[in-house]
């Protein structure tokens, strides 16, 4: 088991960076890389962008202890949204445990964080509305326990949800849990964005 504070997530969860079309319009991957953080050699800290699970999936992961987002000040309900965190890459390990990939590499990872007192900022997707714009849905910023609360944090939690899964897939009509506000949980308020600079400290290189 691994003694750092640690969050476990799937491949799928993870992207390292986009396509854009260049100076000739062409189509070309862009991996993401932090905006001020530089390596030795004065190249940009390469980064990834780390899905969070869904709303649903977060509660069966830890049902009443679950972060929730709740509404931002514009009344945009946050934990419907699909959102993500960024993680430098070199922090991103592959799992012994669990299914490889066609070249031998596990399909599940382990993020590491150094920084027990580093917070960390949650972005959420925007969706298109009336006027043909899209929506701006405000950044949480979120300390370690709390970000604990949105991932798997222990290898039982990751067996646990397989199992759920497995349960599911074998008998399709299960009811799934609501998202129900009846209940008190912790709840993240919007806050201020945190300087990138400091926020990437939490994961020291």
């Amino acid at each position: 088991m691994p003694t750092k504070a640690h969050i476990y997530v799937s491949d799928r969860q993870i992207k390292y960076g986009q396509y854009v079309r260049d100076e000739n319009n062409e189509r070309k991957f862009k991996p993401y890389t932090h905006t001020k953080a530089k390596l030795p050699n004065g190249e940009p800290v390469p980064m990834v962008h780390v899905e969070l699970p869904s709303f649903e999936k977060r509660q069966k992961i830890h049902g009443e202890n679950v972060t929730m987002f709740g509404l931002d000040r514009n009344g945009i309900n946050r934990d419907e949204r699909r959102a993500y965190i960024q993680v430098p890459a070199a922090k991103v390990y592959d799992t012994k445990q669990g299914r490889k990939d066609s070249k031998g590499r596990s399909k599940m990872k382990v993020i590491y964080i150094d920084n027990n007192a580093a917070r960390f900022n949650v972005y959420f997707h925007g969706e298109m509305i009336a006027d043909g714009r899209f929506d701006r849905p405000e950044t949480a910023n979120v300390d370690l326990k709390e970000l604990q609360r949105l991932f798997p944090a222990t290898m039982e939690q990751v067996r646990s949800l397989r199992t759920q899964k497995q349960k599911e897939t074998e008998n399709p009509q299960r009811e799934l849990p609501h998202k129900s506000q009846d209940k008190v949980r912790t709840q993240v308020h919007a806050q201020p964005k945190k300087d990138k600079k400091e926020q990437s400290k939490g994961f020291e290189r």
